[in-house]
């Protein structure tokens, strides 16, 4: 476990959205300072040539942005517990609360403590890594 998990968000910050639902959020390009040119030329670099069928973007911590097409048959999951700190902030923003986050340690049968990865996508369904790195599902 790294041993300042505050210090390494200063440090290397963490994954915005860009595209959250199909949504441009506007304030995380201000504050990233990134213009909607620049997005749609990232898009076209990655073949994506419809903004409108992006249902998520992300800039990520090293710089490049990750995308997620509608329809792609793949599933956004979002990372809310990463080696036992929770993401207040996106449990939030997806939705969920922390009566929510204690049915799902409930329901792995896991404490806070022992977790290493929890994702959920947008229809709640979890994909739990503890830290011994078993996952279960």
């Amino acid at each position: 476990k790294n041993k300042s998990n505050k210090l390494k968000k200063i440090i290397e910050g963490k994954p915005a959205y860009i595209i959250f639902k199909g949504r441009i959020c506007q304030k995380t390009l201000n504050e990233n300072r990134i213009s909607i040119n620049e997005l749609l030329c990232e898009m076209r670099m990655q073949s994506i040539f419809d903004i409108t069928s992006v249902e998520y973007a992300i800039l990520e911590q090293n710089g490049n942005i990750s995308f997620l097409k509608s329809g792609s048959g793949d599933r956004m999951m979002h990372s809310i517990v990463i080696d036992g700190a929770t993401d207040k902030e996106r449990l939030s923003v997806l939705g969920y609360d922390e009566n929510w986050l204690k049915r799902q340690y409930e329901k792995h049968k896991i404490t806070e403590n022992e977790v290493f990865l929890l994702s959920a996508d947008d229809e709640g369904n979890t994909s739990l890594i503890k830290k011994e790195g078993e996952i279960k599902k």
